[in-house]
């Protein structure tokens, strides 16, 4: 990463660095669309192509379309657009906030520092786990749930990561204790 880079003494030019991310990504991407594309056409075509046996494929259909019958539809409300919106705005925020703006000339950002202390383009782990809490909390009060739902979704959410958190302070404690010991 470019933060390991200066890390180490490094100086990366952001254009090329992000430029070249972009690049890779919109490769992979089509690719992947690609080959996906085509298979579901030969499957299409054929079923007999699955890569899946007739009991997998009975099992995802049972999962993801279900039964007719016990189906519910639901709509797709105004307060569920405004939700959407807002858990749209939550994210590119969060891409938009790491990403270095002056580096690139782009000055708009220097006057919004208001809620973190930091301007667009220098939020970090704290800023954006502010902003994903704030964000959190303005999504559950329109859409109009309880604070103990709110807390429960949130406590719910968090508990799904806690192995991963797990994982991520033990491996850093292993690698302090490599590097102090020799």
């Amino acid at each position: 990463s470019i933060g390991a880079l200066k890390g180490v003494g490094i100086e990366v030019n952001q254009v090329i660095a992000i430029g070249t991310g972009v690049a890779l990504w919109a490769s992979s991407l089509l690719i992947s669309i690609y080959f996906v594309m085509k298979y579901a056409k030969k499957v299409q075509k054929d079923k007999n192509n699955s890569l899946l046996s007739d009991r997998e494929i009975k099992e995802a259909h049972d999962t993801f379309i279900g039964n007719d019958k016990s189906e519910e539809v639901v709509e797709f409300t105004t307060k569920r657009k405004i939700v959407l919106g807002l858990f749209t705005l939550t994210f590119l925020v969060m891409v938009a906030a790491v990403i270095p703006w002056e580096e690139f000339g782009v000055t708009i950002f220097a006057n919004t520092s208001f809620l973190t202390g930091s301007s667009l383009g220098h939020w970090w782990f704290s800023e954006l786990g502010m902003w994903f809490v704030i964000m959190a909390i303005i999504i559950g009060v329109v859409y109009r749930m309880s604070e103990k739902d709110i807390v429960g979704s949130f406590m719910d959410g968090a508990a799904d990561m806690v192995g991963v958190a797990l994982v991520i302070g033990v491996s850093k404690g292993i690698s302090v204790m490599m590097s102090t010991t020799g």
